[in-house]
């Protein structure tokens, strides 16, 4: 016997069959994988029943307590005949005619589907809109009402009424929360709540006047005859956002990198070099020299520059004999000299304090001009006090006598109290005012003084020994910050080579390619990404106000409104 048992599958496109041929007179029905027709699902019992060849026709028999519907009907076994159809859990198994060379013929296709029961279970318990007595339209119009009132009706009525905002500072919910876009900077996060501070105007962006309410003394950044837009016309909302993820103060390097890798473009007569990326694109750094310590003038000169790469501070410090590994002889032997010992980092750690005579040069470098009065010393930094106090040191002494010198009258070396005869008194001051001159002229001239200083002797000019006064550089970059704080892990000489210095008139500034060997470039991955604000300031001290009087600068007039 050969019975075809085929497979019907329906899909969108149309209907699927495929065809089984058996020729067994037995056929088990079931879910278990060895059955002869299988069918693939938990409703089915593993071996659910059976159908048979019995010599007068097909009979189909349960197994066990399994439930089969023949023509809708509950049975435990049927005889088959065209156009039966058998229910076994979700399939249907139908009784076709056979075709040619067929003895049997049936269709399986699987029509009850299984039903996920916890989605059934959440489909009763869902209740519709329309079960709560409420429409659509009615609804939307409701909520759409609760929103013009929270969102828009109250912020506006906050805003238009006097001391309706202050009143309720102190509610959990403001009436204006609803159009905070975010949170506000800490700089300002004291003032969050008083939106009107800033947004003075309704609907109007957040003016330059709000701003310049706190920041009036805010600074420049380029002098007014640099013409660009953004700098003069812009708001500061536009730089500074506010109620944003990011930072208020911008830190991006290409918000300088913009303007600075073409300043031409804005002053032709800029001296000003280009600037794109520290470790790319930047100039060789150019130090403040002071050109004349008189005059105090002073003049940036680039590293590379060695011709006009000058000190003229008036002064004359050799690095090299200070820091000599044996020491310095000293009032106590001999000590070892380091950069600590007079470079001292100020509070912040940004610069450095200033050299002190009394600090840190007096203990090897006495002030003291006559070995038989060792407790008198000449006042620093005052030459005319300096020249009055060895004037009248020896003047007493002549007057006082017993002062003991082969090359002094006896007037002088007589018996201290001795009364003085009117030409001895004559003698001895002229001898007083010699000794005096000579004096000056190792102490000012050659010893003390002019070993550390400039010093210019009497002239027809000037009668009187002038010891110039020192200037030095206590801030070599002024466009730039370096704060040494963050630099103690370096040794002072990586970056200041003074050991090999002999001149006060060396720069012993760090070149940019010293800074390079740990900064890079904004993205470095490698070194310490340095863009722009790490070394320099958008608001330059040295400048005006970025917003000044509209009335007093009438060509500024409009800009930040």
């Amino acid at each position: 016997m050969r019975v075809r048992v085929s497979y019907i599958t329906r899909r969108a496109k149309g209907v699927a069959s495929k065809d089984d041929d058996r020729g067994e007179d037995v056929l088990r029905i079931g879910r278990a994988t060895d059955s002869e027709i299988y069918l693939a699902d938990s409703r089915v019992n593993l071996e659910h029943a059976s159908l048979t060849n019995r010599g007068g026709g097909f009979f189909i028999e349960a197994v066990g307590a399994a439930n089969i519907r023949h023509n809708g009907t509950p049975r435990s076994s049927a005889s088959l005949a065209v156009g039966d159809t058998v229910a076994i859990g979700p399939f249907d198994l139908v009784v076709v005619a056979p075709p040619a060379g067929i003895d049997f013929a049936v269709t399986i296709e699987l029509v009850r589907a299984q039903v996920d029961e916890l989605e059934a279970l959440r489909s009763r318990a869902t209740t519709t809109i329309a079960e709560t007595g409420l429409s659509k339209r009615r609804l939307a119009w409701g909520l759409s009402f609760v929103v013009l009132v929270l969102f828009l009706i109250l912020p506006v009525l906050g805003f238009v009424v006097p001391g309706l905002n202050e009143a309720t500072r102190t509610w959990p919910v403001g009436f204006d929360t609803s159009w905070d876009s975010g949170t506000v900077s800490d700089s300002h996060r004291f003032f969050a709540r008083d939106c009107n501070a800033c947004h003075q105007k309704a609907f109007v962006q957040v003016r330059d006047g709000a701003c310049l309410e706190c920041h009036a003394a805010i600074t420049g950044h380029a002098p007014y005859d640099v013409k660009v837009s953004e700098l003069s016309e812009e708001r500061c909302a536009h730089c500074h956002k506010e109620h944003n993820r990011e930072a208020i103060i911008i830190t991006a390097q290409t918000f300088c990198a913009d303007c600075h890798v073409d300043l031409k473009k804005f002053n032709s007569k800029t001296t000003i070099a280009n600037v794109a990326d520290f470790a790319r694109d930047h100039p060789e750094f150019r130090p403040t020299v002071v050109k004349d310590a008189q005059a105090k003038k002073f003049e940036r000169v680039a590293l590379t520059d060695k011709t006009n790469l000058v000190e003229q501070s008036n002064l004359k410090f050799p690095h090299d004999k200070h820091l000599v590994e044996r020491g310095v002889r000293g009032p106590d032997g001999l000590q070892k000299l380091d950069c600590g010992n007079c470079h001292e980092p100020d509070r912040g750690g940004i610069g450095m304090l200033p050299i002190q005579m009394t600090k840190h040069c007096a203990d090897c470098h006495q002030l003291t001009f006559d070995p038989k009065a060792p407790e008198r010393k000449l006042p620093h930094g005052d030459t005319a006090a300096a020249v009055s106090t060895i004037q009248d040191f020896y003047a007493s002494q002549a007057l006082r006598g017993g002062y003991l010198d082969d090359s002094a009258p006896a007037s002088v070396r007589r018996r201290v109290g001795q009364p003085l005869r009117e030409e001895e008194k004559k003698e001895a001051l002229a001898w007083a005012e010699a000794k005096a001159k000579q004096q000056m002229e190792v102490i000012l001239g050659t010893t003390l003084c002019k070993t550390c200083h400039v010093v210019d002797p009497p002239s027809a000019q000037n009668p009187s020994w002038q010891v110039k006064t020192p200037h030095v550089a206590t801030v070599w970059m002024p466009k730039g910050i370096f704060v040494h704080a963050k630099h103690q892990t370096i040794d002072c000489a990586g970056c200041h080579d003074a050991r090999k210095s002999s001149q006060a008139t060396d720069v012993l500034m760090p070149s940019i390619a010293t800074c390079r060997d740990c900064h890079g470039g904004e993205d470095d991955a490698r070194l310490v990404p340095s863009p722009c604000v790490m070394c320099h300031v958008f608001h330059r001290p040295d400048l005006g106000p970025m917003r000044p009087d509209f009335k007093k600068t009438p060509k500024m007039a409009g800009v930040g409104n």
